[in-house]
């Protein structure tokens, strides 16, 4: 065998490994986790609302907020657990009331304008039928800039 044909080999196999290693390494910005603190649990409509069903239902129940609906709700009886559960695993309902026994006693959606969106509404709906499948209750309010805590009241008494 040639020399020079041999060199050439080991350049071309040594570039190769070259850029196989060269392709693992990632960019210094992809090392870094691209992540930072949120600023809050809750949108401001979701807090201002939480502080008013917090006056007139804290005595009563704990109002949780962002309950993913697999913490809700179980898969049972089917052959398509994964499916099923991959179904309502990212999605919640924006606050649960539990009683002082941590038993969710009702769900509680916040409803802006997103809620009119096609998309929006037939997550809702799935959402419900969860709800009613597994017997809990779920009530939708409308966002508003104020809210009477005797409606709220009234609407979490039913």
């Amino acid at each position: 065998m040639d020399n020079s044909f041999f060199y050439l080999f080991l350049i071309v196999i040594f570039g190769f490994i070259f850029y196989i290693k060269l392709r693992e390494q990632k960019p210094k910005e992809e090392r870094e986790l691209p992540y930072k603190k949120k600023e809050g649990l809750m949108t401001k409509a979701e807090k201002e609302f939480f502080d008013v069903l917090e006056r007139v239902a804290s005595n009563r129940y704990y109002i949780i907020p962002q309950v993913k609906i697999s913490n809700l709700a179980l898969v049972s009886g089917t052959v398509n657990y994964k499916t099923y559960l991959n179904k309502i695993d990212r999605k919640t309902v924006d606050f649960v009331l539990f009683d002082k026994q941590f038993s969710p006693v009702m769900a509680i959606e916040l409803d802006d304008s997103s809620h009119n969106n096609t998309s929006r509404r037939e997550r809702d709906n799935f959402v419900d039928e969860v709800m009613n499948t597994i017997g809990l209750k779920i009530i939708h309010i409308k966002t508003a800039y104020t809210y009477n805590p005797e409606e709220i009241n009234r609407l979490i008494s039913l």
